[in-house]
């Protein structure tokens, strides 16, 4: 499509209306942000003064990377503020800061992040300006990659300041909205990616309409932002880019494809630094993995060998107490022999004179049987004979009465 042609394209001049409203959005909140940075900057130096009892702050000798911060992990190596893969949980190699400022710092960027668990950008960060820079601490609240070299707000674009804003929780105090993920701050930065990464630079006169609006609503949050001057000068803008007579220069045109690009290669760099922070989260957990797997191995080595040792040992007492045991059940067997013999002995001997007294007692019994036996039969026999002499006598005397009646 020629350019004359495109400007003349009802959808693509909504495109640069709105990504003009982004960009007035942008330097309605710049000072806004820069004077809460700097406020919060100084709080926390403050605060770190009052906590090592210090009378000046001053370092710029650590690295985040290697930082030990002021709080230790708990005995279960969780961090007590919560946070994820925090240096605490890691303190090999860790290096406390020489001048009491740095770890007392990082503390301080954790507690004030606002997502639960807290999630600070470190990689934004460098902890040698912390002391000097105060966008150095606020960079830890932008959750995205590419704004290591930024240390004022008009240097970055309307995602960082809004990031700041939404992720810190003492700035949310400086504003009435409520973050809440769908609140105007929320909707607005999602809108600005959505026309900044839009493939065809088309809008509808609807979705222009709404983000205008949207832009409109968040610079006059009623509690500090629609109060400053600055603010008062983006909504005179945005209200004239809901005019249909708005007339688009060519430098706005301009300006607005080359945010638009810059937000495209932002995006590829957000996209690459997202795959190699993965690949490197992967490569860390193998190595942590294997460097667990390794340490679990000796442990589980060193526990065999002791479950090993005491088995052997406990075998070797159950070995002796098998012997003791059947030494005693030897000795208990042979007295019990012993005493079973002398009871079989005795209980013999019992017998025998039981079994004498009875044969004597026998003996005696059928001698005097015997005796009663032959009395009886000697009685006997003196009846009988005595019976046979009266009989003889009686036959005597019948035989001679007969032989004297025949005599007659």
């Amino acid at each position: 499509m020629e350019h004359r042609a495109q400007l003349e394209n009802r959808k693509y001049r909504n495109w640069v209306r709105a990504g003009l409203g982004i960009k007035y959005v942008k330097e309605g909140l710049e000072p806004f942000c820069d004077h809460l940075v700097n406020q919060q900057h100084i709080a926390i130096l403050d605060k770190v003064k009052q906590k090592h009892n210090l009378s000046a702050v001053s370092c710029g000798l650590c690295d985040v990377r290697t930082l030990q911060p002021d709080h230790v992990q708990t005995k279960t190596r969780q961090c007590p503020l919560g946070q994820m893969n925090c240096n605490c949980q890691h303190p090999r190699g860790k290096i406390s800061c020489p001048n009491k400022v740095c770890g007392a710092i990082y503390d301080e960027i954790i507690q004030l992040h606002a997502s639960t668990p807290p999630a600070p950008y470190w990689r934004n960060t460098d902890a040698k300006q912390w002391c000097t820079e105060s966008w150095a601490v606020a960079k830890c609240f932008i959750n995205a990659p590419g704004y290591e070299q930024k240390i004022r707000a008009v240097e970055f674009d309307l995602p960082g300041l809004l990031h700041v804003l939404l992720n810190n929780i003492d700035f949310q105090q400086h504003i009435k909205c409520a973050i809440t993920g769908t609140d105007v701050f929320s909707r607005v930065r999602m809108s600005r990616n959505a026309i900044f990464h839009s493939n065809n630079m088309e809008l509808d006169d609807t979705d222009v309409k709404s983000y205008i609006d949207d832009m409109i609503e968040l610079l006059e949050d009623e509690m500090e932002i629609k109060h400053r001057q600055e603010s008062v000068t983006a909504v005179k803008n945005l209200q004239e880019l809901k005019q249909e007579d708005f007339i688009i220069s060519t430098t706005d045109e301009a300006e607005i494809r080359r945010v638009a690009m810059a937000a495209i290669n932002e995006k590829e760099r957000e996209l690459k630094q997202t795959i190699e922070d993965a690949t490197n989260e992967l490569r860390t957990k193998a190595t942590e993995g294997k460097r667990k797997l390794g340490g679990k191995g000796l442990v589980i080595k060193s526990e065999l060998e002791q479950k090993r040792k005491k088995i052997k040992q406990e075998m070797m007492m159950k070995k002796a107490e098998l012997e003791q045991t059947g030494e005693n059940i030897k000795k208990e067997l042979t007295m019990r022999e012993d005493e079973s013999k002398k009871k079989l002995e005795k209980k013999g001997k019992n017998i025998e004179k039981q079994l004498t007294k009875k044969r004597v007692e026998t003996e005696e019994k059928l001698e005097h049987k015997l005796q009663e036996s032959k009395a009886q039969l000697e009685s006997h026999k003196n009846v009988i004979e005595s019976s046979m002499t009266s009989t003889a006598e009686t036959n005597k005397e019948a035989e001679t009465s007969k032989k004297k009646a025949g005599g007659k």
